[in-house]
């Protein structure tokens, strides 16, 4: 599995050196540049899947990136960071396309938190992008058996989120239980077959002799 691609963009050395280390821990490919020119070139050279960028740089705002992505139709998440923190600059963050807004100084606990639900956003866009383009490629459900249109809607349901990891939810309503025989090519469970009640259990011949000559040798039954 390759690493996802994280682009920091922050000017102040000691920051963005020590999220660059914390995202490398977790096994992410970083990239970490001090100005907003820098960070347009390597977004138009190279693909990422999140970015963390200081809403103030020496050469801009962090919000032209947002900016810079709007027409993409393949982009990252941008996480703004800020240390001059106010209700009206997070709001115009959001409303421009932030992922997150986060407030420096910030704890590793709080970039994890970031993370897990950037990945869980992820996932989601990739669940929709799956149910709404759908993949003729994938397996037809032929091991499922029915040709109900409810059938033919769960095996098209299966088809489309058969190569995502999501937790799919199948819900059924109770139907009223059916005889069944098996088939020819029903495999039976090996093991001892129990006769019905109301089979008849005759004993083998072998059984019958050793019963006879145990009475012949114990005798008559004396009469009471």
């Amino acid at each position: 599995m390759t690493s996802k691609k994280i682009l920091i963009v922050e000017d102040n050395e000691v920051i963005r050196r020590a999220l660059a280390m914390q995202l490398q821990r977790r096994q992410f490919a970083v990239v970490g540049v001090s100005t907003l020119a820098v960070a347009q070139d390597h977004l138009g050279k190279d693909n990422f899947d999140l970015v963390f960028v200081d809403v103030r740089l020496p050469d801009g705002e962090g919000t032209d990136i947002l900016r810079i992505l709007q027409n993409r139709s393949v982009k990252p998440l941008v996480v703004m960071m800020t240390g001059h923190a106010s209700i009206e600059s997070a709001v115009a963050c959001m409303r421009d396309g932030a992922f997150d807004y986060l407030i420096k100084p910030f704890s590793s606990d709080q970039i994890d938190i970031t993370l897990k639900k950037a990945q869980e956003f992820t996932q989601l866009l990739k669940v929709n992008r799956y149910l709404s383009q759908g993949d003729p490629s994938e397996a037809t459900g032929s091991e499922l058996l029915g040709r109900s249109p409810a059938m033919q809607a769960l095996r098209d349901l299966i088809r489309k989120v058969a190569r995502t990891q999501a937790t799919v939810l199948v819900q059924v309503r109770a139907a009223r239980a059916r005889s069944w025989s098996p088939g020819p090519s029903t495999a039976r469970v090996p093991g001892p077959t129990v006769p019905s009640s109301r089979s008849t259990v005759r004993p083998s011949r072998r059984t019958s002799s050793r019963a006879s000559s145990s009475a012949m040798r114990r005798g008559p039954s004396p009469v009471r």
